[in-house]
């Protein structure tokens, strides 16, 4: 091979918790320690460079027409288009408009959340990068000189290490894999109608598709807009009688001074924050403007102290004020991700408020004994300032209000699970019939639906009521011995102890959690079942030996004789643990879209069986009994559960920290989670993650085009290589048609890329993102006569590498000879040989001997597509020292020549090439 010059390669990282810098250093160190015999790479300086950002720009000129003025902001937002943001996609609604112009959903996405970010005021923002400079020799002479670029994007996608932030967004995964399923199931129905026409007939299965599209955005919207809500209500209410049945314990106690302190105290420095805040927010006002505003803030603490002295009522005012405040902050945090959340939610809020408040007012001034409260209408004269009435007391009668509240949440709660235990069966139903006569890409995408309301719903179930659990406690020490007469619930009965009133509804309203924990413990069991061994690989608990030879070879190498060993052939024994190992998670995922309807119809049925408890159907006393047995198991399994969580949350929040750095496979599923739902999130409109991403990639990109540089080499892991390809498809295409053979990248600027040359690592292409969505990855599976996969002309490369481990749970192969319905056809010989397996394509899980073997290196020279398998391994292991064949890859895109033209060089090279 001729050396080249000036190559740049850009590192793509994937999941696991990566500092800025660390994947570019992760591959010099294994170019420079684990290259061929006749190649020695090293390492020069480090350069920072800062790039200029500017939003990416869309390609397709039609989007100006699709929306109104833009709203980045959810406040911004009307109401009518809230409400239908929450019904149906934007993304949805535009192609609604222009079916003719829809070329390939996957691009149209891009293409539409580019717009949206620019649209909605997308800035110019920087990126800071380091340059490494390579230097290399082969075999003794000059070889190409290569500058190696990181792209890092882990600040714009993935959590922080604060706890609020994890909460936050684990609350938000909750809701958004029901959304995706809904956008997913409702894209492939709007498909079908498009490939039908308008003047063909719909048939009975168009009509299932119809009613499980609806029924799918419905069952969404009553998850988010209903018993979300529901749900935050009452833990809003939960955390005012906290603060009421506490401050009336604390003043009857001996911390009285202390609370005098903190109630004189706290006007003060809400008065210091507010003229603060006024002082922020209007920083254009004239001192004569501001002059009415801060002596209202100056003498709010006088009044404060004069109120509160004789008329204590003021207080829970206050602390109804700070409670709605605290609710407010998190509506908006979930209407900038979920519209039309935030009215919906204060409205409800607001007739809580007035129930509380009624029912304060009825039981100080009802009769004495009325509603469990002593006649305390002498002490709450609005305007008597010489009453003296009690705090302990008043705060027995403010609690009656809440608990009303409560009651009235807990109704409406019950009959939205009636309606929604309706919907599911409806849902389920169709869905069925939806899929009966489909394909592969029909069951997937009903398959996507019934994860997403299945994992909703059941983990809000799970969530909600450990929480509530966690409250359960508090809130008994906090109505102390004060008694309650229901009004909802068992209404007309004799006055009860409050806390009996708050352990029953507890009771009743987590009925059906033993129900919900069966059908998650189904798929956590499968899920465990399926991926253990590929855990045991991640944790390096099963080993790849050949991998582990070299790194002990390496590990005793002399200083005097730094070369790398060889890399030695696959042994059979090795082959045979690679291929176990991938057979084993391969038909886990086989059989994933089965578990999911097994899982489905136990929800479904789950959710029949409280609904009827709920009616008392079909006999009170029938009803009753079941309903007794649900209710003892449910509160054997909640109470442990209540005291893991927070066990669970104390110990991450001390060592959460440190289990991210040392253990980043603790962290891997919940990162892969985040990483898909941020690339298709649509909201915040004023930083969408895809967008501000791809703005980043496209800046570095742009920066490389204007070096000069002769080739354009990109390593890519994990979530990475669908940044990569993405955004290099796009840059191949107008934003709508997909790439054409012969298209070349093209930066905003009309500036031309190098010849880019593509390798990657586990990439979830095909295993996840075809397989889950496969309306927008229909790229990822076309069928070229008997090869199914991508191809290099769609990602304008002039190589693409593909290698994997094969126990690598979030991406394996891209190519395969067959479709993946023959891929069960794999059986082992008799005699237990490598070569005799036949698996869809080949033997997946066998590597390409490197350096190539006599037959095989001009395969390989020629070739455009090329796909190994690495041995037994999991997912977040390819940059380390003993990945000898990734670092043999890299080297090889670097510094081989361009392949020939030639017509039958498009077929996928693999590890079976030399056996067929």
């Amino acid at each position: 091979m001729n050396p080249s010059k000036d190559v740049a390669v850009i590192v793509v990282h994937g999941v696991a918790d990566q500092q800025p810098g660390e994947t570019a250093r992760a591959l010099v160190d294994l170019l420079v320690s684990a290259c061929p015999e006749d190649v020695r790479y090293t390492a020069g300086a480090a350069e920072k460079l800062t790039i200029p950002v500017e939003p990416l720009l869309p390609r397709d000129a039609g989007c100006r027409g699709r929306t109104a003025a833009p709203t980045p902001l959810s406040e911004d937002r009307p109401l009518a288009k809230s409400l239908a943001q929450s019904w149906r996609s934007d993304i949805q609604a535009a192609q609604a408009t222009t079916p003719s112009a829809r070329k390939d959903d996957g691009l149209e996405m891009t293409n539409f959340l580019l717009w949206k970010h620019f649209d909605n005021g997308g800035v110019r923002e920087s990126y800071t990068c380091e340059r490494i400079a390579l230097g290399s020799k082969v075999q003794g002479q000059p070889g190409p000189t290569v500058d190696v670029y990181e792209m890092y994007w882990a600040d714009l996608s993935r959590l922080s290490g604060q706890v609020p932030r994890i909460v936050e967004e684990v609350f938000t995964l909750v809701f958004r894999l029901s959304r995706l399923g809904r956008d997913t199931v409702g894209l492939a129905q709007k498909h079908r109608r498009e490939q039908r026409g308008a003047d063909t007939r719909p048939g009975i299965t168009d009509a299932a598709w119809w009613l499980t599209a609806h029924l799918q955005r419905l069952l969404d919207w009553v998850i988010v807009q209903g018993l979300g809500l529901l749900l935050l209500q009452l833990l809003a209410l939960g955390l005012l009688v906290l603060a009421i049945g506490g401050m009336g314990a604390a003043a009857a106690g001996a911390a009285n001074a202390w609370l005098k302190l903190l109630l004189d105290g706290l006007p003060l420095l809400l008065s210091a924050g507010g003229g603060f805040l006024l002082w922020y927010r209007w920083p254009g006002a004239t001192p004569r403007s501001l002059a009415l505003p801060a002596a209202l803030l100056l003498a709010a603490p006088v009044a404060w102290g004069i109120a509160r002295a004789e008329t204590p009522w003021i207080t829970f005012i206050a602390l109804i004020a700070v409670v709605t405040l605290l609710l407010d902050k998190g509506l908006r945090v979930a209407d900038d991700r979920f519209p039309f959340v935030r009215w919906p939610g204060l409205a409800m809020w607001a007739l809580a408020v007035a129930c509380v408040l009624g029912r304060a007012w009825a039981s100080c001034h009802g009769p004495a004994g009325a509603c469990g409260a002593p006649d305390l209408a002498p002490a709450l004269e609005l305007w008597d300032i010489g009453a003296a009435a009690s705090l302990p007391r008043l705060a027995e009668a403010w609690l009656a209000g809440p608990l009303l509240a409560v009651e009235w949440t807990l109704l409406l709660i019950k009959h939205t699970w009636i309606v929604a235990a309706a919907l599911l069966a409806a849902w389920l139903l169709a869905g069925v019939a939806a899929t009966l006569r489909g394909d592969h890409a029909d069951r997937a995408t009903v398959a996507t639906g019934r994860l997403g309301v299945t994992l909703s719903y059941g983990a809000l179930v799970a969530l909600t009521m450990a929480l509530w659990g966690l409250l359960q406690l508090g809130l008994e020490q906090a109505v102390g011995s004060m008694h309650y007469r229901p009004q909802v619930f068992t209404a007309g009965t004799e006055d009860m102890l409050a806390r009996e009133f708050l352990a029953g509804r507890f009771a009743n309203s987590t009925t059906g959690f033993v129900l919900v924990a069966g059908v998650l413990a189904i798929l956590v069991f499968y899920l465990v079942v399926a991926m253990l061994p590929s855990i045991l690989a991640e944790l390096k608990v099963l080993v790849d030996r050949r991998r582990q030879a070299v790194k002990q070879t390496a590990s005793h190498r002399s200083a005097a004789s730094p070369t790398p060993p060889a890399a030695d052939p696959p042994v059979a024994g090795d082959n045979r643990r690679a291929r176990q190992l991938g057979l084993w998670l391969t038909r886990g995922y086989r059989w994933l879209d089965a578990v999911t309807l097994l899982l489905a119809v136990a929800g479904v049925v789950s959710a029949l069986l409280v609904a009827a408890t709920f009616l008392q159907w079909p006999s009170p006393e029938a009803a009753a009994v079941v309903d007794k047995a649900l209710r003892e198991q449910s509160a054997r399994l909640l109470a442990p559960l209540a005291i893991s969580a927070t066990g669970l949350l104390a110990f991450l929040v001390a060592f959460g920290g440190l289990l991210s750095k040392y253990l980043p496979a603790v962290r891997a599923p919940l990162d892969v989670a985040l990483d898909v739902d941020n690339h298709f999130r649509e909201f915040p409109r004023h930083a969408i993650p895809r967008a501000r991403i791809f703005a980043r990639y496209a800046a570095l990109l742009g920066r490389i085009s204007e070096a000069g540089y002769r080739r354009l080499v990109i390593v890519a892991h994990s979530q990475g290589t669908v940044i990569s390809t993405e955004l290099l498809r796009f840059l191949c295409s107008n934003g709508l048609a997909p790439p054409q053979e012969g298209d070349e990248p093209l930066l905003d600027n009309g500036r031309r890329l190098p010849p880019v040359r593509l390798l990657t690592l586990g990439s979830p292409l095909r295993q996840l993102y075809a397989a889950r969505f496969p309306q927008l990855y229909r790229w990822i599976l076309r069928k070229e006569q008997r090869v199914c996969g991508p191809t290099h002309h769609d990602v304008g490369a002039e190589r693409w590498f593909n290698a994997f481990c094969s126990g690598d749970y979030v991406g394996r192969w891209l190519w395969s000879d067959h479709d993946e319905a023959t891929l069960a056809c794999a059986q082992p010989t008799s005699d237990g040989s490598d070569g005799a397996l036949r698996f869809g394509r080949g033997d997946a899980y066998a590597a390409i001997v490197l350096p190539p073997s006599a037959l095989q290196a001009p395969l390989l020279r020629d070739a455009r597509c090329v796909e190994t398998c690495l041995g037994v391994g999991a997912h977040t292991h390819y940059f380390e020292p003993d990945q000898q064949q990734v670092a043999w890859l890299a080297d090889y895109l670097i510094r081989e020549e361009s392949p020939a033209d030639k017509a039958d060089t498009t077929k996928p090279v693999t590890a079976s090439t030399e056996a067929t």
